[in-house]
């Protein structure tokens, strides 16, 4: 608990740009991709929202699958926010174990923050801090869901939640 209070406390007062006080964003754009797919992730507009989905080829509108790692050293180790290219906005785990952009360009919730780890030097898993209603749970595309984003802890550190980031370095 004490944990989520300094999250909490080191998220009060943040400006509206991915490089607010105290939070340091990478220098270069990235690439997220889901497991050995080839499917970036990238924000997909449908009618019930802005969802995460891993859809996208990098060769076609590349600009709009990039992604900027943002960190504060209040944050856990390891915690950074995903700041979308496309919307201006940053990931986050709110609404029903599914990822909906963020649509305000600050950070204001622990919901925001992902733990990244690097799971055997070629592939990453993405942990959700927080999803409100249970424990953090690792995000992973649902094949059967069109590769939309959830987070959910009932998953443990497994194929269907891994993801390659290009580049490496998250903070490069």
């Amino acid at each position: 608990m004490l944990a989520l209070a300094a999250v909490v406390a080191g998220l009060v007062g943040t400006a509206g740009t991915a490089k607010a006080a105290g939070i340091q964003c990478s220098h270069s754009w990235h690439y997220i991709i889901f497991g050995q797919t080839g499917r970036t992730v990238k924000p997909v507009t449908d009618e019930t929202g802005t969802f995460l989905q891993a859809v996208g080829n990098r060769n076609q509108d590349p600009w709009n699958q990039q992604v900027l790692f943002c960190r504060d050293p209040l944050w856990g180790a390891n915690q950074y926010a995903i700041f979308t290219n496309l919307g201006s906005a940053y990931w986050n785990n709110e609404w029903y174990s599914r990822i909906p952009l963020y649509t305000v360009g600050s950070i204001s919730s622990p919901n925001q923050l992902f733990q990244i780890d690097d799971f055997d030097g070629n592939f990453f898993t993405l942990l959700s801090v927080t999803d409100n209603w249970q424990a953090p749970g690792y995000v992973y595309a649902d094949q059967n869901k069109g590769y939309k984003l959830f987070a959910n802890n009932g998953y443990s550190k497994t194929g269907i939640n891994l993801f390659q980031i290009s580049p490496r370095a998250l903070m490069a």
